[in-house]
């Protein structure tokens, strides 16, 4: 008997959200994504990071942190999880450039 039988990996869903806060279908050119299990309402946020601080894909190392699509560079940034309210500030940041959201998605982010 194999514990594989009781357990089961969900299925998630992912959608990809660009530096102008519309859908993409990949990962690389996202700024921000969902992730959302199949059988759950339960939805995961995640934003891109660089440099210790919430990505501007507006601001001055926009074209330095998309200078390398591979996976291994630090220039890439990285995904960290945030909650819904951050979350909805930073797409609001990204639809609207007001430079307002980014601030309340990053004092959100860091009182969490």
């Amino acid at each position: 008997m194999d514990i594989s039988e009781f357990t089961k990996d969900p299925k998630y869903s992912f959608v990809y959200f660009d530096k102008n806060g519309e859908e993409v279908k990949e990962k690389q050119a996202s700024s921000a994504y969902l992730r959302s299990a199949e059988n759950s309402q339960n939805k995961m946020h995640y934003v891109k990071f660089f440099r210790g601080k919430m990505f501007d894909p507006h601001g001055i190392d926009a074209n330095r942190a998309n200078s390398n699509p591979s996976n291994e560079s630090s220039f890439t940034g990285e995904y960290k999880k945030v909650g819904e309210e951050s979350f909805n500030f930073y797409l609001s940041y990204l639809r609207t450039r007001q430079r307002n959201n980014l601030t309340w998605a990053e004092r959100g982010y860091i009182d969490v």
